[in-house]
This record gives C-alpha cells, structure tokens and sequence, in this order.
C-alpha cells in the first residue's frame, strides 16, 4: 500500500494527492483515518490530473459499498469538524464555514491506497 493525503472527503468520495498517477476507473481499497482509527472503503477512480509543478497526482475517489460502520464513523467525524469549526471561528475572531473547517480538518490526513 502507498501513503497518500486526503486533501478533502465527503461521505462519498476524496479528493487524494498521491505520487502515482491511477486512472480514472481503477478500483481502489483505502485505508482512512475516522475518528482516531483506520477503517477500510472500497472505491473507485473518478477523476485523475497529474499535476506539472509537482511529482504528485490528484485523485478524485468516489467510495462504493460503504458499510454501516463507516458511514456512523464519518458522521462521528461530521461533528467533530462542526465543534473544530466553532473553535476555529472562535479563534480566528471571525466566521469559518464547514466548507474550510472541513478542508482544513481532512488536509493532510494520511490515507492508504
């Protein structure tokens, strides 16, 4: 398995930075990290760039076949961004949204490919 960052996820999907370029309907087994513990999500290639700056590529996952476990996992997780949120709006003297709280929360968490 390849280490690779999450750069943003949703109950379905990722969005992933990985050094090697999958194509785009590649089956995938993960390994994310949801509430402090790994849980494994099948997935699929929906979307490949490799980027020209870097030696990185972007992945975008769709998950399938998420399993009872996960999903309460990832809605546990939901609320903690929601708390690391108010933290944050609280912190930052201003308003943060879930949109950045949640970008900030997943960017950078290692995930397994």
């Amino acid at each position: 398995m390849e280490r690779a960052i999450t750069l943003n996820m949703s109950e379905g999907g990722a969005f992933i930075s990985t050094h090697n370029l999958i194509g785009t309907g590649t089956a995938l087994s993960l390994r994310l990290l949801l509430q402090d513990a790994y849980i494994s999500v099948a997935g699929r290639v929906v979307h490949a760039i490799k980027e020209d700056r870097s030696n990185l590529s972007n992945i975008g996952v769709e998950f399938i076949n998420r399993t009872s476990e996960y999903i309460n996992r990832f809605n546990k997780e939901i609320d903690a961004i929601t708390i690391y949120q108010r933290q944050s709006s609280d912190r930052n003297g201003r308003e943060v949204s879930l949109a950045e709280a949640s970008l900030n929360w997943y960017r950078n968490s290692p995930v397994w490919i």
